[in-house]
């Protein structure tokens, strides 16, 4: 919306609608009915789509009814509380605890992989914590974690 520049003779006063003023002679602004009615009009709607009365002497209804027209437009959503209720759970089990000494144990072991993984590396050397799969039987008493995770089915030599 803007004021009727491309009217002409519309009696605007640096781009703003004036009242007659006798005393300086001023000529006040001359709108069509039709234009300030259609202003008027839409005006209203808005005020009253925002579930506002309008009121003459309001200047602020406008910027209230469109704001409301914005709040009311967005779904309602629950206010969220925990990292839960956004989808973000626990990244470790809490029933797992482990003792000064067993973290220590773990860190200098220095792998986060599972007894019995299997990595491939690219070089030809196998890096040292590390066995090469080659069909040999590996000793349970050398190895007794890789034994407890095999079992009996793989670790016999004919695999």
């Amino acid at each position: 919306m803007d004021y009727p520049k491309s009217v002409p003779s519309v009696g605007l006063v640096n781009g703003k609608f004036v009242d007659e003023n006798p005393v300086t002679g001023q000529v006040g602004s001359l709108i069509s009915s039709q234009w300030g009615n259609a202003v008027t009009d839409e005006l209203l709607n808005v005020i009253r789509a925002g579930g506002k009365q309008p009121a003459e002497a309001e200047h602020d209804q406008l910027l209230a009814a469109i704001k409301a027209i914005v709040r009311d437009s967005i779904p309602p959503e629950k206010i969220r509380s925990t990292l839960a209720e956004y989808g973000i759970t626990d990244a470790y089990t809490k029933s797992v605890t482990y003792t000064k000494a067993e973290i220590e144990a773990l860190l200098k072991n220095m792998s986060a992989l599972p007894v019995g993984a299997m990595v491939p590396f690219p070089k030809g050397a196998v890096p040292a914590g590390f066995l090469e799969v080659d069909g040999s039987v590996q000793s349970a008493a050398t190895y007794p974690d890789l034994a407890a995770y095999l079992g009996t089915t793989f670790n016999t030599g004919g695999e």
